[in-house]
């Protein structure tokens, strides 16, 4: 468990480092970082299930070394309430990583949602540029102008429907 928290831990420092960079810079690069650390995130969540799992068996599934007339009935009492105490710390412990797991995956989509917003905001920008170029240019041309410019785009598709 103690491995786990670390882990968690680090990915918490990176997303909080990359937060920034997002931030700052238009670098579409940043994307892949985040999404290899989703990529870990959701690799943690099916080990957290499959430990999960575990727990559950050893929770539910009495232990036949028990039966032996080795134990008295009170070390058998002792030990499945111990075990039942243990399991349930361990269950409660996974649910707190799992807690923490949505929380950092929470925290990643936003940071990743950011980065994709940044970059479409300097596109539209970018798109900004020429559309009133386009327009600028449009002031200028007159009725008969603009008659002359249809009439030589419906022949121009008139030309490539035929060929």
């Amino acid at each position: 468990l103690y491995a786990w928290d670390q882990a968690f831990e680090s990915l918490y420092t990176h997303i909080n480092w990359l937060e920034p960079q997002v931030l700052l810079t238009n670098n579409i690069d940043l994307t892949r970082k985040l999404h290899i650390i989703q990529a870990h995130l959701l690799h943690y969540q099916s080990l957290l299930q499959d430990f999960q799992k575990s727990v559950e068996f050893l929770h539910k599934t009495p232990n036949p070394a028990l039966d032996s007339d080795d134990y008295s009935p009170n070390e058998r009492k002792d030990t499945m309430e111990l075990m039942a105490k243990e399991c349930a710390n361990l269950l409660s412990e996974i649910g707190r990583l799992e807690d923490r797991r949505l929380m950092l995956s929470s925290r990643l989509k936003n940071v990743t949602d950011l980065a994709f917003a940044i970059v479409n905001i300097d596109d539209s920008k970018q798109m900004k540029a020429p559309t009133e170029a386009t327009y600028n240019t449009d002031k200028f041309y007159t009725s008969t102008d603009r008659v002359i410019v249809r009439t030589c785009s419906q022949y121009s598709k008139g030309l490539t429907s035929y060929s």
